[in-house]
């Protein structure tokens, strides 16, 4: 699909569902690929709220490379180590591990039927919310915080 075609299809698709005044002015015809997935990183809970765009609509047009640009990975497996800070999405069925380490800071964001250990070392933060049907099992040492929070009632 081409991409003037796509950013129509998600912005008209977003309006009917309510997004944010804020989003709709900065949604221009302009935008590029990296702008949308800003947006739906900085937008997150609209998008999981609303299961906007489906996992379908994301495997169908939007490229691993772009994804990973902004963190998201999609149907991999990962295995990750000495993670940066930041905040991580994993969608579909994504497996594996994420070792953060030296006072890191991160969110991982782990949806639809995923299942991720994730590792925290060498005074790191790392908070993860699992959807759906994911899991999430977190390891940490004495000097590191590893929490999870289940999200997937009430989705």
């Amino acid at each position: 699909m081409e991409f003037s075609q796509l950013n129509k299809i998600l912005k008209e698709k977003a309006v009917s569902l309510g997004i944010c005044k804020k989003f709709y002015r900065e949604w221009t015809d302009n935008v590029n690929i990296d702008i949308l997935l800003d947006m739906y990183v900085r937008g997150l809970d609209f998008c999981i709220d609303n299961d906007y765009p489906n996992i379908d609509f994301i495997r169908e047009n939007i490229s691993l490379d772009d994804l990973h640009r902004h963190n998201i990975f999609l149907d991999e497996h990962i295995e990750m180590d000495n993670a940066f800070s930041g905040t991580y999405i994993l969608l579909g069925n994504c497996t594996g591990y994420m070792n953060f380490g030296l006072f890191s800071a991160a969110t991982i964001h782990v949806r639809h039927n995923s299942n991720i250990t994730l590792r925290s070392t060498e005074g790191s933060i790392v908070n993860a919310f699992q959807y759906e049907n994911s899991t999430i099992k977190i390891e940490k040492d004495y000097s590191s915080t590893g929490k999870v929070y289940d999200k997937s009632e009430g989705l």
